[in-house]
């Protein structure tokens, strides 16, 4: 006998076969799928071709900025775009101040205004058009794209340095190629350089915290979910970058901390669960790569004999002593901290960052002045981002949210978001997901309060049409 299924199920599967990514989270995911595979056609198949991806991506940014313009996406009349008006007129002016005092040529300046500021334009235009549907979908592409992506880096952590699977583009040469210890590569995956494979390593650990707490549920395959986190915590394993572990282990406080925040029935019980399945993973996967924590362990030995792990995290967030001493008042130029203007200044497409490693000492170094009003300007999102999510933990009770600002935090703040193309694109990009789940927590109180008066009444009408409670009069 053929039992009906409810009709329930059918308007289920019409509303999700009817799904469509909002235009501006198409052109997102996109410009994600792009830099995310970019650096593979690099490596193996066609080298000279960053400029022609670069100019891909920014293409389809600028015209989502302006498909935002002409559809009124972005209220050009509100504060914040007045606040970005600002800072643009701002940085067009002290770019153009530097070129004719001749720190840079109009090339550099031209790239460097490009990183300071196309990319945010695009981030707080997602933020104001992105659904939570759109931002899951996403963050599950990037899960699912982590599976293949597990199975490659694996594979080049076992090959040695010199085999063709762990070249660079244009360089053929094994010693310039990152390792861990001898005969261990630093993994980069579909990527060129190893700040592009840590940061999506890192976003691709918020869907699989998020998994773990249960909040997740656009995954709905027990055993897909199984090999997302698998496949998430060996390519944090194999990485041999602090880097990937500092964003893998600010996600995990941030899914603990607010699993234990959460005040739901059962709550308790599945972070106590989610701490023992975390733990029991970690150790059957540490058999079978214990060569891979070995060398990180070396490495970290190594560093710390140079530099204590504390100095370090201090000098990613609020750059080292010699450049507070050094940094000029007008800087050196903005874009010169970037890898691509070693290429504009005739030092070759491997050419090493121009100015400093880390991200705060460079856009010092890059705006002088206008550097530690960027600092500013980027601390100041981090903290009411991360508050909005606090404020949507506490209120609503989801964890999403406070986990993609946590790794948004960390790589805003440290990344190498102005000097590396690929990472630029991943930080402003991860900022406009985590802008789109926090959107209404950080308006002002009063709409905040309205929204959710909204979705409490959507919730008691949706309780009544399932008979659960009896319908508001």
């Amino acid at each position: 006998m053929i039992t009906a299924l409810p009709s329930t199920y059918w308007r289920t599967a019409a509303r999700q076969s009817r799904f469509k990514l909002h235009p501006i989270g198409r052109i997102l995911l996109w410009v994600l799928i792009i830099a995310t595979l970019e650096g593979a056609v690099r490596k193996w198949i066609w080298p000279g071709s960053a400029l022609v991806f670069l100019a891909i991506r920014d293409i389809l940014i600028a015209y989502g900025i302006l498909l935002g313009i002409s559809k009124r996406w972005l209220k050009m009349n509100s504060p914040t775009e007045a606040l970005l008006l600002l800072w643009t007129v701002v940085v067009i002016v002290w770019g153009l101040t530097q070129v004719i005092l001749g720190l840079e040529p109009i090339a550099v300046a031209i790239l460097g205004l490009r990183s300071w500021l196309l990319y945010i334009w695009f981030a707080w235009l997602c933020g104001r058009v992105l659904r939570p549907s759109d931002v899951h979908y996403i963050l599950k592409t990037v899960a699912l794209i982590m599976l293949p992506m597990a199975v490659l880096v694996v594979m080049q952590h076992f090959l040695p340095v010199g085999h063709w699977l762990n070249r660079q583009p244009e360089n053929d040469d094994p010693t310039k190629i990152f390792v861990v210890a001898a005969g261990i590569v630093r993994t980069t995956g579909t990527f060129t350089f190893v700040a592009g494979y840590a940061q999506f390593v890192g976003l691709a650990t918020v869907p699989a915290f998020a998994i773990l707490t249960g909040q997740f549920n656009v995954v709905r395959n027990p055993w897909l979910r199984w090999l997302i986190l698998a496949a998430t915590l060996i390519g944090v394993i194999v990485s041999g970058s602090r880097q990937t572990i500092m964003y893998a282990a600010a996600v995990l406080a941030a899914a603990v901390f607010a699993s234990f925040r959460v005040k739901r029935k059962g709550t308790f019980s599945r972070a106590v669960t989610m701490i023992a399945v975390l733990l029991l993973s970690l150790g059957i996967l540490a058999t079978g790569f214990s060569r891979a924590i070995e060398a990180t362990e070396t490495r970290f030995a190594t560093a710390g004999q140079s530099e204590s792990l504390v100095s370090r995290i201090g000098w990613m967030f609020a750059g080292t002593p010699e450049t507070w001493v050094n940094v000029p008042w007008f800087g050196n130029g903005i874009g010169m901290g970037n890898n691509a203007a070693g290429s504009l200044l005739g030092r070759g497409p491997n050419a090493s960052f121009l100015l400093a490693e880390n991200e705060s000492d460079r856009i010092m170094l890059e705006g002088g002045l206008l550097g530690l009003a960027f600092l500013m300007f980027k601390g100041a999102i981090v903290i009411v981002g991360i508050a909005g999510a606090l404020r949507v933990l506490a209120f609503k009770g989801e964890i999403l949210p406070f986990l993609l600002w946590s790794f948004t935090s960390v790589d805003l703040l440290t990344g190498q978001i102005t000097a590396q193309l690929t990472a630029h694109c991943f930080g402003w990009l991860t900022l406009a997901l985590a802008w789109a789940l926090t959107r209404d927590s950080i308006a002002p109180r009063a709409r905040f309060l309205r929204y959710l008066r909204g979705r409490r009444f959507q919730k008691i009408s949706a309780e009544a049409s399932t008979n659960k409670l009896a319908p508001v009069p």
